[in-house]
Formats: C-alpha cells, sequence, structure tokens
C-alpha cells in the first residue's frame, strides 16, 4: 500500500480518526505530548502540499515511484518494511519526552509501536520506511 506522492499522512488515517486513533497517541498522559517550548502539542492535522513544499521541497517527491524503479532496475534480495505511517509524525517533537531507562515511558512506546505495527500486518496502513537490499543485474 503505498503512500502517494506528498501525503505525509495518507487520507484514510484522517478520514477515519476513530478506527485508527493515530496510534493511540490521544491517550498518553500529557507529560508525553509537551513540546520543546513546554507547550502542549495540538492535534496533528495533514499538512497541505503548499505547508510541506515550504518546509522541504523535496520531500515525497515522487516518493510512489520509488521502489517500482528500484525493482526494474536490480534484483530485490531482501525488502523489509520499517514502519513509520504513524509514528514518524505522530512522535515529532515529543519523542524527547519518552525516557528509556523508565518502564512506563518503554510501555507506552511498545503499545504505539505494536499498534502500528498491527494495522501494517492488517494492511489498513503501509509502511512509510523501507530498506531495499539490491543486487545488480547480471
Amino acid at each position: 500500500m503505498p503512500v502517494p506522492d506528498r501525503e505525509p499522512i495518507p487520507g484514510p488515517l484522517l478520514k477515519q480518526p476513530n478506527k485508527h486513533k493515530l496510534a493511540k497517541l490521544e491517550s498518553l498522559p500529557e507529560r508525553y505530548k509537551r513540546l520543546p517550548d513546554g507547550g502542549l502539542r495540538p492535534l496533528l492535522t495533514r499538512p497541505t502540499i503548499e505547508e510541506m513544499i515550504k518546509h522541504d521541497p523535496s520531500e515525497a517527491v515522487r516518493s510512489s515511484e520509488i521502489e517500482r524503479l528500484v525493482t526494474e532496475r536490480f534484483h530485490i534480495i531482501e525488502r523489509r518494511p520499517l514502519g513509520g505511517t504513524l509514528l514518524h509524525m505522530g512522535l515529532h517533537e515529543i519523542a524527547q519526552n519518552f525516557d528509556p531507562a523508565k518502564d512506563e515511558d518503554r510501555a507506552h512506546l511498545q503499545r504505539l509501536v505494536d499498534r502500528e505495527d498491527q494495522l501494517m500486518a492488517d494492511q489498513s496502513i503501509g509502511s512509510d520506511f523501507l530498506v531495499l537490499v539490491a543486487q545488480r543485474e547480471a
């Protein structure tokens, strides 16, 4: 399920918020949702194409074509989806609030990772990040 070019949050995730709950981020205690400046992170919304281009003009340009183009030119030895569809943006600017030395923080993160993994496994979402090990065709 490739993410269309320049669509950082797939439409179905925002159209069906109760189904996906953006990896259950709303259920996190407030202390985890604090921005670096101390403010509370607002609800995540989809940036417009114009906002994406202003922030990074190279972001997601033709991204939906990358895997196809690589597989046309190389023999794929391994394909490993890494996720990130929800958590990359979901944890943006709040990841620093989780202390890996604290059991509670690790448990919250694991719950979020498990939710994203579950949604990828049942093909409700795809994987934004992918590692391909490829070899030039002989």
